[in-house]
């Protein structure tokens, strides 16, 4: 009953910690810049490529709750594919986008199979609101559109029996 020696909080879950705080902070940040963009921006978006430009001209002018060392590194994407497509392409786009992830996932799910597609694809998206899977990570773009792909073709009738 408090006799003892405290226990002192591991150095390693200090850091995990401090770690987890900045990048939560630095993902906010880069989320307000990137519906400051689409404010200015909400028909055809900055263009393609265009982000890391335009987050260096709409970034907050003063950031006080994300270190130093991430501020001065260069910000390739917006962390989130939402936002991303939203600030390149404009609010058109986006819905488009979300649109086309929207009618892939109400795709009718017939078997087991179909709903581990489904399951799978809706992790993809909704990581991909803490990052950038599919406008950025090329490679997970692809095979997503391939899986889609099979979900449908899984969805639709063929006519036979």
């Amino acid at each position: 009953m408090g006799l003892g020696p405290r226990p002192q909080p591991s150095p390693l879950l200090e850091r995990a910690g401090a770690f987890v705080a900045d990048s939560l902070g630095s993902r906010a940040m880069m989320n307000g810049a990137s519906l400051e963009i689409v404010r200015r921006h909400p028909w055809l978006g900055v263009g393609p490529g265009q982000y890391p430009q335009a987050f260096t001209a709409y970034r907050p002018a003063r950031i006080t709750d994300v270190p130093t060392e991430i501020l001065h590194k260069r910000v390739n994407y917006a962390h989130n594919d939402f936002a991303q497509v939203a600030a390149e392409a404009g609010v058109p786009a986006l819905l488009a986008f979300a649109g086309l992830w929207g009618g892939v996932l109400l795709t009718p799910a017939r078997d087991k199979a179909a709903w581990g597609l489904k399951t799978g694809l809706l992790a993809l998206l909704l990581h991909g609101l803490s990052d950038a899977n599919l406008t950025y990570v090329w490679a997970n773009a692809l095979l997503a559109c391939a899986l889609a792909g099979v979900l449908v073709s899984m969805g639709e009738d063929d006519g036979i029996g």
